[in-house]
C-alpha cells in the first residue's frame, strides 16, 4: 500500500537538531516579541518569540549551546518545565536575561518553557496630548 509506503519513509527519516520554548506569564499567557539567542562555536542565531510566547530555532548540527532569553524588562522566573536545567537569571531595573545550557545529540530536540512575573511597564504608560489653538485673524 502507498500510504504505508510513505509512512516508513517519515519515519526514518533523519530530523535536524532544534530548541524551542514558550515564554509565558500567570502561567498561561505567551509573551510575544521576546529576544532568544542561540550560540554555539562562535556562531549566533536569533528569533523572537510569536504572538503566543513561542519560539524555535533549527540548528546545524549536534552540540553544546547556550540560550538566552532576554526580556525588554525587570520580570522574575516563577518555574520552568525542565528541573533538570538550571535556569540562570540577570535582573536589572532595565531588563531581564535568563540563560541555560543544553547539549543535543544527533536528531534530537530540546523544549523549555519559562513562566515569568512581573510588570511590562510598557503596557501601561499613556500618551497626553492638548492641542492648544489661537484665533487666526
Amino acid at each position: 500500500d502507498e500510504s504505508v509506503k510513505e509512512l516508513r519513509k517519515l519515519a526514518h527519516r533523519e530530523v535536524g537538531e532544534s530548541i524551542s520554548g514558550r515564554i509565558k506569564t500567570n502561567r498561561y499567557q505567551g509573551l510575544p516579541g521576546i529576544a532568544v539567542e542561540v550560540t554555539s562555536d562562535g556562531k549566533t542565531f536569533k528569533t523572537m518569540t510569536t504572538k503566543y510566547g513561542e519560539f524555535s530555532i533549527s540548528l546545524p548540527s549536534p552540540g553544546s549551546f547556550k540560550v538566552r532569553v532576554s526580556v525588554p524588562y525587570a520580570v522574575q522566573l516563577m518555574d520552568s518545565s525542565d528541573d533538570d536545567l538550571a535556569v540562570r537569571s540577570n535582573q536589572t531595573e532595565s531588563g531581564s536575561t535568563f540563560e541555560y545550557d543544553v547539549t543535543l545529540e544527533k536528531s534530537q530536540c530540546r523544549h523549555l518553557e519559562l513562566d515569568v512575573y512581573g510588570t511590562d511597564p510598557r503596557a501601561t504608560a499613556r500618551w497626553s496630548m492638548r492641542v492648544i489653538g489661537w484665533p487666526i485673524p
